[in-house]
């Protein structure tokens, strides 16, 4: 019961940090796109100058170096929200792996 209370604070405290993200208006898909991955659903979404990708993973294995397409223009290091690690971003590619069900929420520059 301890672990189920301390997730359900960890979301909700995740939940307000992203609500000004969440209610910014979605950037088309046409700017977002997963290289061959199906099971994953992604959003994107800018606020305040800068892009939030969110995408989880709807399947309940694990799946490695999944590839997602940006914008040509993005570059440098996108950091993973709530995880404290970032990624760099190369030619618009973005690359992670995603456990069962996982979610990511990254956030890049300009």
């Amino acid at each position: 019961q301890v672990a189920c209370q301390a997730a359900v604070k960890r979301v909700a405290l995740e939940l307000r940090e992203l609500t000004p993200v969440l209610l910014a208006p979605d950037v088309p898909h046409r700017f977002f796109r997963v290289r061959g991955a199906s099971f994953l659903h992604g959003l994107l979404k800018k606020h305040d100058g800068k892009w939030y990708l969110i995408v989880a993973n709807g399947e309940p294995v694990s799946h490695a170096a999944v590839a997602l397409a940006l914008p040509k223009s993005a570059k440098g290091k996108a950091e993973v929200l709530f995880e404290e690690r970032a990624l760099m971003v190369n030619n618009g590619i973005l690359v992670d792996d995603f456990g069962p069900y996982a979610v990511h929420v990254y956030r890049l520059g300009t």
